[in-house]
Parts: structure tokens; sequence; C-alpha cells
């Protein structure tokens, strides 16, 4: 996660989480030191030097990475991780909230701190990838810790925020590293987690007119992206008729949630082809909701998605057409 870029990026921190984990996360050096394969020469083979062959550097004897030998999972990093980034958003929202589109701070850190779903979510990822990513997560939160010191102590001034950020982007290069596939691993397993199983595509067939719809994409996958957003967010789609040839005006008024709404000619992402697509209809403003407007010949059918910027962006939607 950076926040080289004041605006949006810096709302939805796990929106970033799995970039940030596969720019971080490359597979360590292996040395022959003559330890029975282990890199770290204290003859136990697993590679972190405490002597007693689980690989995880407590000294303990079992997989955790705490000292009480009773094998569980530690999450103290994670939950710290997750404590460290919403103070760091709380510190930006003082700074800037009118930028990012909120009447007041308080409006800003409420959008911008992680939910309780996405945080359970982590949680739970972490704890299914513990011994892979411990040392990582634990050098992250270091690095994270001294961001919020450093915003906080900057005032609000953009070029000593901007330092804080890369002196921090320096400290996450410097953290261990592990394998391209558990990032992506991990990534996968907590977007299932917060979004729920593919669902299919389209979600509903066969909606015509021009009818006020109303739905949730809570639970329904991540299946599609549209070319201005929607990569992790769960989605909902639409197989629409077109009523008559004219002009259209599609929009996501009165939605829950930071909407991302886009027209394509079908499914498939080889094939089909994207017609419009829509973030929000002012950010500044903070009307986060989308709107496309496009031009479309009576019964052509084409597929409508309303789908969330980010991971945890979903919730009620409501979807709104009109013949201009």
């Amino acid at each position: 996660m950076t926040l080289v870029t004041w605006g949006r990026l810096f709302r939805l921190w796990v929106a970033l989480l799995a970039s940030t984990l596969s720019l971080v996360f490359c597979s360590p050096g292996i040395i022959d030191t003559g330890d029975g394969g282990g890199t770290d020469g204290d003859g136990d083979g697993d590679g972190d030097g405490d002597g007693d062959g689980d690989g995880d550097g407590d000294g303990d004897g079992d997989a955790d990475s705490d000292s009480d030998s009773d094998g569980d999972v530690d999450t103290a990093p994670i939950e710290a991780l997750i404590e460290a980034t919403d103070a760091q958003l709380s510190a930006l929202c003082e700074c800037r909230y009118a930028d990012f589109g909120y009447a007041t701070a308080a409006d800003c850190v409420a959008a911008s701190v992680t939910s309780e779903l996405v945080s359970g979510c982590l949680i739970e990822t972490y704890t299914a990838y513990h011994d892979d990513v411990v040392e990582y997560y634990e050098c992250e939160v270091e690095a994270e810790e001294t961001l919020v010191t450093c915003i906080e102590m900057a005032a609000c001034d953009s070029a000593a925020i901007t330092a804080c950020n890369e002196a921090y982007t320096t400290a996450l290069e410097a953290c261990p590293g592990v394998g391209e596939d558990i990032a992506s691993d991990f990534d996968y397993d907590l977007g299932q987690c917060v979004n729920g199983p593919p669902s299919g595509c389209p979600d509903v067939n066969n909606l015509t007119g021009l009818d006020r719809v109303t739905g949730t994409t809570l639970g329904q996958g991540d299946d599609l992206a549209g070319s201005c957003g929607g990569a992790q967010g769960a989605d909902y789609a639409y197989s629409w008729t077109v009523p008559s040839s004219g002009t259209f005006t599609i929009d996501t008024q009165g939605s829950s949630f930071d909407t991302i709404l886009y027209v394509r000619t079908g499914c498939n992402p080889d094939t089909g082809e994207e017609l419009a697509c829509s973030d929000d209809v002012d950010t500044a403003g903070g009307n986060r909701t989308s709107s496309v407007e496009l031009a479309l010949d009576a019964g052509r059918v084409v597929l409508v998605v309303v789908d969330g910027w980010a991971l945890d962006d979903g919730g009620d939607f409501v979807l709104n057409f009109r013949q201009n």
C-alpha cells in the first residue's frame, strides 16, 4: 500500500493490499550453509536460526510464531496492521477530507476505515497463510506505525507527507519476501472471503423496459471488471434488452456504496466489448454513484454491471434506466 497520490487511492487500503504484496513479495535467495537444507546454519534444516526444527524462529518447537508451544496462530501482527492503517487514514482525513469529497473529517473516517467484514477476512486469510507471511507482516506493521507518526508530525503539509510515504516505501522494500504464488493465492482467498465465490454471468437474464431495479452485490463474487474500476469488488450483472432506439442514461443514484457501472456486449472478457464505464458522478462533491449515457438500438441485448470500486465496496444498489 502506498499513499504517493492524494486521492481516493488512500480510502480503501485493502483494495491495494494485493498489489502491494505482489510488488514487495519476492522469493528469497537460498544459500547452502550445510545445516540440512536450511539457510541459517543452526543445523536443524528449517532456515529460521532457532534450532528447533519447526521453521518459525521462536525456539519452542511448535509451528507458530508465539512462544507458548501450543501450535496456535498469533494474529497480533495483522490486527496491529489494521489498527495502524486505520490510524493513518484517520490522520489523512483530518487534513484532506474536503478534497476527498466529505463534509467533515468524521464522515471521511467513517467511509475510509477498514470494515468489520474485511478485517475478519484479513485475519482469517492471514491465519491460513501465517507461516508464509508472518515475517513480512511484522515488518510492515513497524513501517506502518512509523508512517502514522510521520503523517501526524507533518501537520497536513503535502510535501512532508510525500516524504513520509517515500520513507515508508523504502522500509517496505527491505521487508522479508515470500513467493509470488503465495501473494497471488493470499489475494484470491481474501477476495473469496469478502466477496463470496463467483456467481456466474449474468446474474439476471431478460431484464426489459425502463424500470428501476434494486439488488445487492454482497456475496455475489467478483466475476467482472470495468476499464474504470471494479477489479476487486463484488458485482451484479443484468442482461438488458433495449426497449426502443434512442439515447439512454443508466445510473446507480440511491445506492449505498461507492459503485462502478459499466455496459458490455457480453460476459466473456475476451470477446465482449465494453460500451461505457463510469466511476464517480462527482468525486469532489462526494457523489460516488455512477452514470453512463449511450445510444442503443431497439432489441439489442447488453450486459449492465453494478460493481464496487474496491474490495469492501459493496451492498444494496439501485439501478435506474431512462430514455433521454
